[in-house]
């Protein structure tokens, strides 16, 4: 097993979860490293990777038992024990996590940024979610803002590859862009990285719950913000896409009922309410919803860029994306069992503020963990 000491959810009821059992580190074989997870984010993105795991493969990248899953995460880990040639206790490198205490590799490709996790069963996986890198190798990488790199690093990069696969499509010949859980940082990041680039003709409406207008409508991210029930204002004659990122069936059948004759596109893309898992695909009226898997977008714009471009217009986004962001965003820091579960179930059912993202790490007391560098 991969993953040791780690949080697992019933793959068929995530409200159900357990504690797995740790393993003695005394038995790395030669080739192999044991990484110890230092911190990592939790926020909605890791709930969509646990509904859609077993359609795109998510519980597949860290064997658990029969029936269960570690939910992946993104984070921090230190070199806690190497017998891989290259790569030295101490190191620390960000990466794809299980929620675990431990997580061992087989590092390959070894190279000055960092390596590959080499072990047979993600072979097939995407290259995307086996990368780790050095930490003073990362790209828009800051100590002092470390904390929001983790949370806000995989919201960014999906935001980002949607934007670009949306302007090579032309938008779908489309008006209007209709997002649904608008609070969300990942739909702010959509919002925000739209909203830099210009792009002329647009409307940007954002959908959230009652509570959420008034905040959501200060960010000056959205032409127009609605709660969940006025989606019948919404004029049916313009030409629209809609980037479902709540996931909610409910939701996605009003938008579709109502606009249907006028929508060009329709992307899902997250699970942050709790309301349903099902979206509903089948019989909605107008284009049936796909799901947005970034991994696809990065390996294509990839090839079609080059790493040099990408690289650098990576970097640009980043950098004003954060400085919007960090003001804005509280981050909660904490650690231990008991944290870890709270945290969970109140991500799991839509409890945190839309302000609000959660750091959490196996150690009680997160300060045991050392000063990030």
């Amino acid at each position: 097993m991969s993953a040791t000491g780690g949080f697992l959810v019933d793959r068929r009821d995530l409200a159900t979860y357990r504690w797995g059992d740790s393993t003695d580190a005394a038995t790395l074989l030669p080739g192999y490293a044991l990484l110890r997870v230092q911190r990592f984010a939790f926020t909605a993105n890791n709930i969509t990777y646990a509904r859609v795991g077993e359609d795109l493969g998510f519980w597949n990248y860290f064997p658990a038992p029969a029936g269960w899953g570690h939910i992946p995460v993104w984070g921090f880990a230190d070199v806690e024990q190497s017998l891989a040639p290259g790569l030295v206790n101490g190191e620390r490198v960000y990466g794809f996590f299980p929620m675990a205490s431990h997580l061992l590799v087989m590092p390959d490709r070894m190279r000055d940024t960092g390596f590959s996790d080499g072990v047979a069963h993600r072979a097939a996986l995407p290259r995307a979610y086996n990368e780790y890198v050095r930490v003073d190798r990362l790209d828009g990488y800051d100590a002092g803002t470390a904390d929001y790199y983790i949370v806000l690093r995989p919201l960014f990069i999906l935001a980002f590859f949607l934007v670009e696969f949306l302007k090579e499509a032309k938008f779908f010949e489309a008006r209007r862009v209709i997002v649904s859980s608008a609070s969300s940082k990942a739909a702010q990041a959509l919002a925000f990285l739209l909203r830099r680039d210009e792009v002329a003709g647009i409307e940007m409406v954002g959908l959230t719950g009652k509570a959420n207008v008034a905040v959501v409508t200060s960010l000056g991210l959205y032409d127009r913000v609605l709660p969940y029930d006025r989606v019948d204002v919404l004029e049916s004659d313009v030409p629209s896409i809609y980037v479902d990122m709540a996931g909610d069936a409910a939701t996605t059948r009003n938008i579709h009922d109502r606009v249907a004759p006028s929508l060009k596109y329709s992307a899902s893309v997250g699970f942050t309410r709790s309301a349903s898992e099902n979206t509903g695909k089948r019989d909605l009226p107008g284009p049936r919803p796909e799901f947005f898997f970034t991994a696809t977008h990065i390996a294509a714009l990839r090839q079609a860029w080059g790493a040099e471009k990408l690289h650098a217009t990576l970097a640009a986004a980043w950098a004003s994306l954060l400085a919007y962001l960090m003001p804005r965003l509280s981050i909660q820091a904490s650690g231990g069992r008991e944290t870890i579960e709270r945290v969970y179930l109140d991500v799991l059912n839509g409890r945190v503020p839309p302000g609000q993202a959660n750091v959490l790490a196996f150690a009680h007391d997160i300060t045991e963990l050392g000063g990030l560098r």
